[in-house]
């Protein structure tokens, strides 16, 4: 059963394409109507249902009223088919645009699916995620492939609020670097503000350890930002302890310009061609318009029309995602993250414990010391000794997993929104209780959160209003499934709000409903290349008549223009201005990430300072092959 579910869209095409009855259409049901009407005849003269007159076919037609038809034609002059009518009548047809107008379905292939594709291949893929050995196929590339598509697809409302917050939380990063105020007697130092920042806007999209070892996990992490921007005066207890905080201070900044490098450098690159085909895209959607409004041609043109804007929120997907780009490698980018943060650990405890063996001493767990020597040839660090408080999880940016990522702000709140400088401990038990929150969240979530699932539903319905009011007017199979999807879309959105952290069980509920939409929106697409939905039912919808009219008398009589004027420049608005918001973001928030291989981290202590011992004035080394 779930196999024939699997390949049901297949041979559905195949059926459409084999049966005979799809060789009628609704022309020459319009046609054979007429001429009965007219008296000249039944041209169908063999079998059932068949040389019938004007009387025979007077319970067909529909009496009922017209929605929305213009006062100035007259209603007894309008002719509709009530559904058994149109089955009657008109042999219950599949009207597939395969073998009436095939060229109809390749321009809606040409004009959207092919666009609709290049974007969808525009998202932000771990292309080089791999399994370990005894994993499931689904821990692997394809299937972790398949289910963080499913996750978009099935519910971008969902995706796009992660994404927006990630920016949000990005742009704070960016614009506490400027700060001169907050953090421990902190010294304003940008370019090593904007280091550790950017690797905390890095860290917030990966799943932080478990509660228990987690607290253990901030505290390290507070040091590792902080420590590189801390001043030590000669407030200090004795000479030797504030040598030993310089010493500290100097290596942990040359550890976090490393680490700050390595991520900007797996950054994932592509703007360009990911902004190329979102203007297809946008070129497509033009095309539709024109096609809709310039050339009357066959009606179906509104539908294509409504297929764009109800796939208006993936441009703002891709393009928001390029904002907030993933990294080339999560698993890369984890491995070195923990490593930095296993270093940062041994360095916390040589400053903290005076009878631990001073830099440059080989102890297990110190990759790190100084050095004027050329570096000693790369040692991979056992995995093994990597402590769990430092085990990060995978990456869950940009929708890929439900559960709401605040750390960096989180952090942030805890160093400036004091009011006064806290210490180093002080901002790590600041941040643990933001984070072990079981519900509060920022307001700027909640507004993102409403603004994401208002860009979703612009699309859906304006692509709803352009279908419900193309004749026959009202509620049916091509609007009522465009209500569907965008319903099923929102439920891991809904249980979002209510769950800050949902579990397992809840996951996989909304994965299976975010399943279920994808495959419903398969379906809308397959049936507007094919014509599926150009049935009896389809076209009787819940007003239960269907017309024989042509797209001329449509604009003239129905003022379709107007709604589909409206859908056309309100859901296009979206998109536009996501355009044009994430390329000023992209221009104002790349100075956070900006990266070349010619960039080489500089740890010369020159301008930092006093130097920590007059007979070292130059340059000091930490010890690099943690990132090997």
């Amino acid at each position: 059963m779930r196999f024939l579910t699997l390949f049901e869209p297949a041979l559905l095409l195949a059926v459409l394409i084999s049966d005979p009855v799809a060789a009628h259409t609704f022309g020459e049901c319009r046609d054979r109507v007429q001429a009965i009407l007219n008296g000249t005849g039944d041209p169908v003269k063999t079998g059932p249902n068949s040389n019938l007159r004007k009387a025979d076919i007077e319970r067909f037609l529909f009496k009922g009223p017209i929605w929305n038809l213009d006062a100035s034609f007259s209603r007894e002059n309008y002719t509709a088919l009530t559904l058994e009518g149109c089955k009657t009548l008109c042999f219950d047809p599949i009207d597939s645009y395969i073998k009436s107008n095939p060229s109809l379905s390749l321009s809606i292939v040409s004009n959207w699916i092919l666009p609709i594709f290049a974007l969808i291949a525009c998202l932000p893929y771990d292309t080089l995620h791999s399994r370990l050995p005894g994993e499931p196929w689904h821990r692997g590339r394809i299937g972790q492939t398949i289910k963080t598509l499913a996750n978009w697809i099935g519910s971008p409302p969902t995706a796009l609020t992660a994404i927006l917050f990630n920016i949000y939380q990005i742009r704070k990063c960016l614009a506490y670097t400027c700060f001169i105020a907050g953090g421990p007697r902190m010294v304003h130092n940008e370019k090593t503000k904007r280091d550790a920042y950017y690797v905390l806007s890095c860290l917030g999209q990966f799943e932080l350890p478990p509660a228990g070892d987690r607290h253990d996990f901030v505290r390290v992490l507070a040091y590792g930002l902080c420590k590189p921007l801390e001043s030590v005066g000669s407030d200090a207890r004795d000479r030797a302890a504030q040598t030993r905080a310089q010493h500290a201070a100097l290596r942990a900044r040359e550890l976090l310009a490393a680490l700050a490098f390595q991520l900007r450098m797996l950054r994932r690159r592509g703007t360009y061609p990911a902004g190329i085909n979102i203007v297809v895209f946008l070129v497509a959607f033009g095309v539709s318009v024109w096609l809709a409004f310039a050339d009357l041609g066959q009606w179906v043109t509104a539908h294509s029309l409504a297929l764009g804007l109800l796939m208006g929120w993936l441009p703002m997907l891709v393009m928001f995602s390029i904002v907030d780009r993933n990294p080339v490698s999560g698993v890369r980018s984890k491995i070195l993250m923990e490593r930095w943060l296993w270093n940062v650990e041994a360095l916390e405890r040589w400053e903290r414990e005076p009878t631990s063996p001073p830099p440059g001493v080989a102890v297990p767990d110190a990759r790190w010391k100084a050095s004027r020597h050329p570096r000693p040839a790369p040692a991979v660090v056992p995995a093994g000794l990597v402590p769990t408080a430092f085990s990060i999880g995978e990456f869950v940016g940009q929708g890929r997993k439900m559960g709401y990522q605040g750390l960096a702000i989180s952090f942030l709140t805890s160093i400036y929104d004091a009011g006064d400088q806290r210490s180093i401990p002080d901002i790590a038990s600041a941040t643990n209780r933001k984070v072990d929150r079981t519900f509060k969240r920022p307001g700027a979530w909640w507004f993102l959160a409403l603004l994401s699932l208002a860009l979703f539903w612009l699309g859906i319905c304006m692509a709803f209003l352009v279908s419900y009011q193309s004749p026959t007017v009202g509620l049916a199979c091509r609007s009522g499934s465009y209500l569907l999807y965008g319903a099923l879309a929102s439920v891991a959105w809904v249980v979002s709000l209510v769950r800050k952290h949902p579990g397992k069980k809840t996951r996989a509920a909304c994965y299976r409903v975010n399943l279920l939409a994808c495959l419903v929106l398969a379906m809308i697409v397959l049936a507007q290349v094919t014509g599926l939905l150009n049935n009896c039912i389809c076209k009787c919808g819940v007003a239960g008549y269907t017309d024989l009219r042509d797209s001329e008398f449509y604009r003239k009589f129905f003022g379709v223009k107007t709604w589909w004027a409206t859908g056309a420049a309100v859901g296009g608005a979206g998109p536009v201005a996501c355009l044009i918001t994430s390329a000023g973001l992209v221009m104002k928030l790349k100075t956070l990430w900006r990266a070349s291989e010619k960039d080489q981290p500089s740890w010369e202590l020159a301008d930092w300072g006093q130097p920590i011992d007059e007979r070292e004035q130059e340059t000091i080394y930490a010890s690099m092959v943690w990132l090997t």
